[in-house]
C-alpha cells in the first residue's frame, strides 16, 4: 500500500480553486494526509503553453494586483477545509515549473491536485 503524507493543491486563485481545494482536502481526509496549497505569483503563463509568446509587460500591473491579493485569498480558501485535514499554504515567484518543482521537494509532496 503507497503511503500518502502530503497532497500538493497548486491553485491560480480563479473560479476553480475552491472545488479543486475541495477534492483535495476530501483526499486528505481520507488519506489522513496534510494537504498543502500553492500559488505561484508569476504572471507568465507556463512555458509547455503555446500563448507564451503573448505574454507582455502590460501584465505587470495584473500581476501586481494578485500579489495584493493573493494571502487573504489563500487564507479564504483555507478556511473553507474543515478539521481534521491539516494544511498550510505556499507562496511563490517565478517560472511555474520550477516553482511547482521547488515545492514539491520542499514540502515532500507523494501527491499532486491541481485543475487549471
Amino acid at each position: 500500500m503507497i503511503r500518502v503524507g502530503t497532497v500538493l493543491c497548486p491553485v491560480d486563485l480563479g473560479p476553480t480553486s475552491e472545488s479543486t481545494v475541495r477534492l483535495g482536502s476530501i483526499l486528505c481526509e481520507r488519506l489522513g494526509a496534510r494537504l498543502v496549497l500553492h500559488h505561484n505569483l508569476d504572471s507568465r503563463p507556463p512555458g509547455f503553453l503555446s500563448v507564451r509568446w503573448m505574454w507582455s509587460e502590460d501584465h505587470e500591473d495584473d500581476a501586481a494586483r494578485q500579489a495584493d491579493s493573493a494571502p487573504e485569498r489563500l487564507r479564504e480558501l483555507m478556511a473553507g477545509v474543515s478539521p481534521p485535514v491539516e494544511m498550510e499554504a505556499k507562496l511563490t515567484r517565478g517560472p511555474f515549473e520550477e516553482s511547482l518543482r521547488q515545492v514539491v521537494e520542499h514540502v515532500g509532496a507523494e501527491l499532486i491536485v491541481m485543475s487549471t
